[in-house]
């Protein structure tokens, strides 16, 4: 099965009662968008964020002498994190990711030599300079992820395939608090070529 022993991280949600009920209208939605628009597979997107530790902590371990009775290592203590915006289209191509930390300036970053390459390569890097001290996505890094990696994936994508101009993108987001503020909804209204659709509540 390829299982590790893992450290719950937070508590699961409690699915709907009706959650396969709600999965399967949400399938239908999509699939009801790709037929209307025609939407090409490349366009129909799926992201979400997820949590990166650089230093797990914990119960970690390392070698060293036998007998020994301090073990010294870097880093322990430290819970230093990101997020880690990600997205896949349904060609199953990896877009580039949009990494947030917390910070006020760029000195929040990791080097600039480390993280050129992967700019070349479209990866973004970003502060949330909120007062809670949180890396967590913003309103600010959701609209520069849509601009700075969605739109140019659509553009790149109409040049390759030969779609329309016009050609609509579907994002699939889950029901979190950024998403479904009216500011967010109120900028991807901006997008005509974009069509917003929900994973359930509580199904993710």
């Amino acid at each position: 099965l390829n299982w590790v022993v893992r450290s719950p991280t937070n508590a699961a949600y409690k699915l709907p009662d009706n959650w396969d009920y709600l999965c399967l209208l949400c399938f239908y939605r999509i699939s009801q968008a790709v037929a209307n628009e025609q939407v090409y597979q490349s366009l129909l997107i799926n992201i979400d964020q997820t949590g990166v530790l650089l230093n797990p902590g914990g119960d970690m371990h390392t070698y060293d002498k036998k007998g020994v009775k301090q073990v010294l290592t870097l880093g322990k203590g430290e819970k230093r994190a990101f997020t880690a915006l990600l997205g896949i289209t349904g060609e199953g191509d990896l877009l580039p990711s949009q990494c947030i930390w917390q910070g006020v300036t760029s000195g929040s970053l990791p080097l600039q030599r480390i993280r050129q390459p992967l700019e070349d390569l479209g990866h973004r890097f970003a502060v949330n300079p909120s007062k809670n001290r949180s890396h967590f996505s913003t309103l600010n890094s959701m609209m520069e992820y849509f601009k700075d990696i969605i739109a140019p994936h659509r553009q790149r994508s109409i040049e390759k395939h030969g779609l329309n101009d016009d050609a609509k993108c579907i994002i699939l987001l889950d029901c979190w608090s950024v998403h479904t503020s009216e500011p967010f909804l109120e900028f991807t209204r901006t997008l005509d070529w974009l069509i917003v659709i929900f994973v359930p509540a509580r199904c993710t």
